[in-house]
């Protein structure tokens, strides 16, 4: 099954990814990356960051391992971060880009998520 949060995204506007289902049972945790790979950016004031849900409708951060945020900003006009998600245990994940100021600009988002009973 292809995954909807792998694409190209033109960073000239906010968005979030397609949501990708993660679990089929509140047994199983997920653990993987998602890369964000930008370039052609025009401004140093656009963010990033990983959310969860079980729902599919409330979402919230998901928090680095040590409990800090995941979220980043973009602060040259090309670039790349590996996101590494490791045991979350919401049902749907997605990316959120706020592009700030910025209005040029593309992103590539890649994500290898794996399931655990």
């Amino acid at each position: 099954m292809s995954n909807p949060l792998d694409g190209s995204y033109p960073l000239s506007a906010s968005f979030s990814t397609a949501v990708w289902p993660t679990r089929n049972s509140s047994a199983q945790t997920n653990e993987g990356s998602i890369q964000l790979t930008w370039s052609g950016l025009n401004a140093a004031d656009s963010t990033a960051v990983i959310e969860g849900s079980d729902d599919g409708t409330n979402w919230n951060e998901l928090a680095k391992s040590d409990g800090t945020s995941n979220k980043i900003t973009l602060v040259a006009s090309s670039g790349s971060q590996i996101w590494q998600v490791i045991q979350f245990n919401t049902t749907y994940i997605r990316l959120t880009y706020a592009a700030g100021t910025n209005t040029a600009g593309t992103g590539v988002v890649v994500t290898y998520i794996i399931s655990r009973d």
